[in-house]
């Protein structure tokens, strides 16, 4: 099952915010400043994602029933109470009866697995509970959000999200099941996501099918988490690209941007993972894996243009990992510096409108977006009395810094003779802050001073 926090940590963030009223929440699509459809809400996509992990427990608490393994089935057929905080209170702001209802049947459920047989639960849940759930759902999301194929995109790519949170909780590194509960949610969600893909499978050109294929063969054969992680980011990408989500596509130099930040921070984890193996530090295969966390930021764009790429890149990333925990040192750094950074640099190529390549004000932001980002993950890291508690925070820090000094060298020339040293001398400053771990304060002032050295060059 998930775990406990994950659901009320998404209740809350309803209740405290859409569920005020779903009403302002249901226009759902608008258009941003530049006049590109937004992302569906939020919200939308989190109340029917929770409500879909309600149907893939019901769905593992009839197959298990079916395979005579009734304790197991009553294992997932009281999760629905979990949930309630997730699904009841929208439902109970538009109408109380159905809300009621809803409650008990869900109620009704660990009663019935106890006592019906495997054909007679299927029949009560697929009559009595699903149609609830489906009510709750239109009642909660308007009817041109549910009909939207980025909607429904967009809620399989969370299932599938969870599925990978799940299996990586249940299933051990050389494929043993250590925790059948969190398995079969994975499972259950994944027949969720089957049914959804196979209603909007032609409007995204099939995408994505061969993919979920794939992961059911690896979840019933319970491969090792790396194969099924993989396949669910294969998903995603996939599926997001073909139905066109706005995080398909780089528009404006906003999006510009954050894509570029995000490409430099991978690049970042990879050279302090380089820098970490060179040391002998088991650390270096965690900021190694960071670059996988990227994935369904730099790759969407990427599919839609380069579909070879695409595959590359996230072959090339999903295998850092282990490179790093197999490699020597040297090995290690030659994989990163000529397979996977070059890839990088191609996807940004592709991504990214050729108008902000050769760009100072660009560069100037991006520098100051990544010099953001290392005060951000050296507050988290180290404390004010000059202690470092989070290695891996800190060491985030020390690879953004470096995409820092690379992105100052590469606009150094286009800047005027005072602005070049007086931010040369507070790079230095930083650098120093970073590697004698001094106090957060002192990182965020240099950081602020760069600001005022570049706000205006990045802004021109």
């Amino acid at each position: 099952m998930p775990r406990r926090r994950t659901i009320l940590g998404a209740a809350g963030g309803l209740v405290g915010t859409a569920l005020v009223g779903f009403g302002a929440a249901r226009t759902t699509e608008t258009n941003d400043a530049d006049g590109r459809a937004a992302e569906p809400a939020e919200a939308a996509v989190e109340y029917a994602r929770n409500v879909e992990e309600v149907r893939g427990h019901l769905v593992s608490a009839t197959t298990l029933l079916e395979r005579g393994r009734r304790a197991d089935a009553a294992l997932h057929a009281g999760h629905g109470g979990d949930y309630f905080a997730a699904v009841l209170p929208p439902v109970r702001n538009e109408d109380p009866e159905l809300a009621t209802r809803l409650r008990a049947r869900l109620n009704e459920v660990p009663e019935r697995i106890e006592s019906d047989d495997a054909s007679a639960f299927d029949a009560f849940v697929t009559g009595e509970v699903y149609p609830l759930l489906d009510e709750a759902v239109g009642l909660v999301i308007d009817g041109e959000t549910r009909a939207s194929t980025a909607f429904d995109v967009r809620v399989m790519n969370a299932l599938a999200g969870r599925i990978a949170e799940e299996y990586d909780a249940a299933v051990t590194a050389d494929g043993t099941i250590q925790e059948e509960g969190e398995y079969w949610d994975g499972r259950g969600f994944l027949v969720r996501i089957e049914e959804r893909h196979d209603a909007v499978s032609a409007a995204v050109d099939g995408a994505g099918g061969d993919s979920l294929g794939r992961l059911r063969s690896e979840m019933e054969a319970v491969d090792p988490l790396s194969a099924v992680a993989g396949t669910t980011r294969r998903f995603r990408v996939r599926t997001a690209a073909a139905a066109d989500l706005p995080s398909a596509t780089v528009e404006g130099r906003e999006d510009a941007l954050a894509y570029v930040r995000s490409a430099e921070e991978v690049r970042g984890h990879l050279r302090s993972s380089v820098a970490l193996a060179e040391a002998g530090s088991r650390d270096a295969g965690l900021h190694a894996s960071h670059g996988s966390d990227y994935l369904l930021t730099l790759l969407p764009p990427v599919r839609r243009a380069d579909p070879d790429l695409s595959e590359r890149l996230l072959d090339r990333i999903a295998a850092v990992d282990d490179r790093a925990a197999s490699a020597t040192a040297a090995e290690y750094e030659r994989y990163v510096t000529e397979d996977v950074l070059p890839l990088v640099d191609e996807a940004v190529s592709v991504a990214v409108p050729a108008e902000y390549a050769d760009s100072t004000p660009f560069d100037a932001a991006v520098f100051l977006a990544l010099a953001d980002r290392v005060a951000d993950e050296y507050d988290a890291a180290v404390t004010d009395e000059e202690a470092i508690e989070l290695y891996g925070e800190y060491w985030d820090a020390r690879g953004f810094l470096t995409r820092m000094e690379a992105r100052f060298e590469a606009m150094a020339s286009d800047l005027d003779g005072e602005t070049r040293s007086a931010v040369d001398e507070e790079l230095g400053v930083l650098r120093e802050e970073l590697e004698t771990a001094r106090p957060p304060r002192d990182v965020e002032n240099s950081v602020a001073a760069l600001h005022r050295l570049l706000d205006d060059v990045a802004a021109a």
